[in-house]
């Protein structure tokens, strides 16, 4: 597994990658942002595992989108227990940790849970659309049964874009990377060997370090030997990005302009009588207009923060 120091040090830092072995090996802040990771995980679980206690058992709760919001929770556990905490321990030391086919199984399950969760959120947007659009033709379908076959198509949807994606995912890969004992050191080395004249300091910095070569397993795309990675990287940001972003902020602005019509619709007929009402001076209909805007504003803004935290664990191995 591991190579004797048989080659100089500062070789061997310009031809390989660095590596680390266990906690000792990291920074402070590294160390920290592990533990800020772990809490937001333990956070998000609970988070997640009271919100579909809630909307199975309680009835208060039970409403028209409480399928989606606990197909969303689902999937939002799925993506917090199996795929963040082995993303973000791969990137903080620098390799795969856990068994080699493990690898695999998580990018699968990444997929999967990204695309449940992107595929809920436009499900929901394209709901409410029809319940404003046509609120009464909606109601001719029962809704148990809608949403079934809503969520049918997401699981579906998610399971074959999983699968898919599979093939063109390229296998962990064995790379040989460095290991010191201490980076501050090899720092303070590396600036002491420009100095030619006086070879004291580095020589004293080169007996404290300790370094060897070391057989790691990277999870990453291979990008060299399979150019396919490119593309797949570009089709998996129009996938998780670009077009859920489009979609979902073409519904709701669809959905923003229609409510904003009907609050400025001044003409209401009674009993064959035109009777003009100037809502939009109104106390109501403004009051109306500035939440309408920040609903816009707060779902642009739920939307791309959404993204982020579930498409940033499929990016970071990229």
């Amino acid at each position: 597994m591991v190579e004797q120091k048989v080659r100089p040090l500062i070789d061997l830092y310009l031809q390989y990658p660095i590596t680390y072995l266990s906690l000792s090996d990291l920074y402070t802040y590294e160390v920290i942002i592990l533990l800020i990771y772990g809490i937001i995980v333990i956070f998000s679980f609970c988070t997640n595992f009271i919100a579909i206690i809630i909307f199975t058992f309680g009835r208060r709760s039970r409403s028209e989108l409480s399928p989606f919001l606990l197909n969303l929770s689902v999937f939002n556990i799925i993506m917090t227990v199996y795929c963040i905490p082995f993303t973000i321990t791969s990137l903080i030391f620098q390799r795969w940790l856990y068994p080699r086919a493990l690898c695999i199984v998580l990018d699968v399950f990444k997929t999967f849970s990204v695309s449940g969760v992107l595929l809920t959120l436009i499900a929901i947007a394209i709901d409410r659309y029809c319940a404003v659009k046509y609120p009464l033709a909606i109601k001719i379908y029962s809704v148990h049964k809608r949403n079934l076959i809503a969520l049918l198509i997401i699981w579906l949807l998610s399971i074959a874009l999983a699968i898919l994606w599979s093939p063109a995912r390229s296998l962990p890969m064995q790379e040989k990377r460095l290991w010191v004992n201490s980076r501050s050191l090899l720092k303070s080395y590396i600036g002491s060997i420009d100095n030619v004249t006086d070879t004291s300091k580095s020589d004293y910095l080169l007996k404290s370090l300790h370094y060897q070569l070391v057989d790691t397993i990277q999870c990453v795309p291979n990008k060299n030997q399979r150019p396919v990675e490119v593309r797949r990287t570009i089709l998996n940001f129009l996938q998780t990005y670009f077009f859920p972003l489009f979609i979902l902020g073409f519904v709701y602005l669809r959905i923003a302009a229609m409510l904003w019509r009907r609050s400025n619709d001044g003409n209401n007929d009674l009993n064959g009588t035109t009777i003009i009402t100037n809502n939009l001076f109104t106390h109501e209909s403004i009051q109306f207009k500035k939440k309408l805007k920040q609903v816009s504003i707060y779902v642009w803004f739920f939307v791309k923060k959404t993204w982020v935290n579930e498409t940033n664990v499929i990016f970071i191995s990229m």
